[in-house]
């Protein structure tokens, strides 16, 4: 069964590498059921499952299909504290993305608590501060001042 999975995967990558009307939105399909697979076959979703995930994701987010991408990456959270613990850079990394995603989308309100949850998971697995922290607590100053503010993360 892991086979099959890992072929729709290449599959699918395949299909968002090819050049074409229409070819990124099969890849994108097809990932999107390799992910059904491996999740149908083996109970919860595994990293390798995950892994695809993102790629759906980063597929979407490069066709501008910000509100799929939301979808698909909120629908995973879980998965991810589930595997990865609620306080790990995993976690974080999704909550900075999230927030990324709603300053795209000009949904303020939903990017503020976002990033957050973002800056106290940081807060609690970093020693000391790096960039990202300063970085997301500049982000948060800029909201909480009402200031128009531009996603600063690669999204991917």
């Amino acid at each position: 069964m892991k086979i099959i999975y890992f072929s729709c995967r290449c599959l699918g990558i395949c299909y968002l590498e090819s050049p074409g009307h229409g070819c990124a939105d099969e890849g994108i399909e097809t990932l999107r059921q390799a992910v059904a697979l491996y999740t149908t076959q083996f109970t919860g979703l595994h990293l390798a499952a995950l892994s695809t995930n993102d790629l759906v994701i980063a597929a979407l987010i490069k066709q501008e299909k910000y509100d799929e991408a939301v979808e698909e990456l909120v629908a995973v959270k879980e998965a991810k504290i589930l595997k990865h613990g609620e306080y790990s850079k995993e976690v974080s990394d999704f909550y900075k993305q999230l927030g990324s995603l709603y300053l795209i989308q000009n949904r303020e309100k939903q990017a503020l608590p976002t990033f957050k949850q973002c800056l106290s998971i940081l807060n609690v697995i970093q020693a000391k501060p790096n960039s990202v922290t300063t970085s997301v607590q500049d982000i948060i100053k800029s909201l909480e001042a009402n200031k128009s503010v531009r996603p600063m993360f690669k999204l991917y």
